[in-house]
């Protein structure tokens, strides 16, 4: 990136993350689950960053999910709305479900945020008796920006990974043409930050679901994605949602993706099924 579109890509982060925000605030509904268990810290480099953890009720070694937040590399928590429910129901269903922080742009660029998921995975997989969990059935869920940081990370080390889901996933980043791309990658080539380009002869199993009326993330995004797995020889799955945009609205696209999250956890999870129906009521009733 040459100086003038740096100064270009800076000058626009304050608008992209009040745009961002705005977004979120008038996307999210209000009820807000509350994790089990004080945040657990792990390190990157010489960072430290925080987790919050959901616990099943179950004493015994549950398989984990990594939940990785949204917000195009530059915004988002790990408390905000849909990692935070996403992580509370998951643990209703017998997984233990951390969802985690990780640095964010412009402070720090790619791959930082990639390294943070990495490092999360390795320290929780270090700690699974500390945390009652199989490190063998680790899964990561990533949205929107946190899928491409979950993919890559998952293509690094694949057989520490049981498997990858995306919701609305970006995995071409030289399709992208918007700012915030260029805030979260400084120098760094698009193509070597695309998960499309990074699948290798190992992968793990890997389900997509994206909203056909996506408008910041076309649903192209993740058919190119599920081409280089299948291509590869590798277990994929694309599930479209008619008429969904990008996590709008949040209660009805959550309860349209989660039996389909649910479903593929337990059978790449061996997880016993709880006695619930996977057919999710409204979260926010009108």
């Amino acid at each position: 990136m040459d100086g003038k579109a740096r100064v270009l890509a800076t000058s626009a982060l304050p608008v992209l993350a009040f745009i961002v925000l705005l977004y979120t605030a008038l996307a999210t509904p209000a009820r807000q689950p509350t994790p089990n268990e004080a945040v657990v810290f792990y390190a990157s480099g010489k960072t430290r960053q925080a987790c919050d953890v959901y616990r099943p009720q179950s004493k015994q070694q549950a398989p984990l999910v990594v939940i990785v937040h949204g917000g195009a590399g530059i915004s988002g928590d790990k408390a905000d709305w849909w990692p935070a429910n996403l992580a509370d129901r998951l643990a209703q269903e017998g997984f233990l479900a951390l969802s985690i922080n990780y640095r964010l742009a412009p402070r720090h660029r790619w791959p930082a945020a990639v390294n943070d998921v990495r490092a999360a995975i390795d320290s929780f997989r270090a700690r699974s008796g500390e945390l009652r969990c199989d490190e063998s059935r680790v899964f990561v869920i990533g949205m929107s920006a946190g899928a491409l940081f979950a993919e890559m990370a998952a293509a690094r080390e694949p057989h520490s990974i049981a498997g990858v889901i995306s919701i609305s996933g970006v995995h071409d980043l030289t399709c992208v043409r918007r700012p915030w791309v260029d805030v979260l990658l400084g120098d760094a080539d698009r193509r070597a930050a695309s998960p499309v380009r990074a699948v290798r002869a190992e992968f793990p199993p890997t389900l997509l679901i994206h909203g056909e009326q996506d408008c910041l993330v076309p649903v192209e995004q993740s058919l190119a994605m599920r081409h280089a797995l299948t291509s590869q020889g590798h277990e994929a799955r694309l599930v479209r949602m008619p008429g969904a945009n990008h996590f709008l609205p949040p209660a009805k696209y959550f309860s349209q993706c989660y039996p389909y999250i649910v479903r593929w956890l337990r059978e790449h999870s061996g997880c016993t099924p709880t006695n619930r129906p996977l057919t999710v009521a409204w979260l926010h009733p009108e």
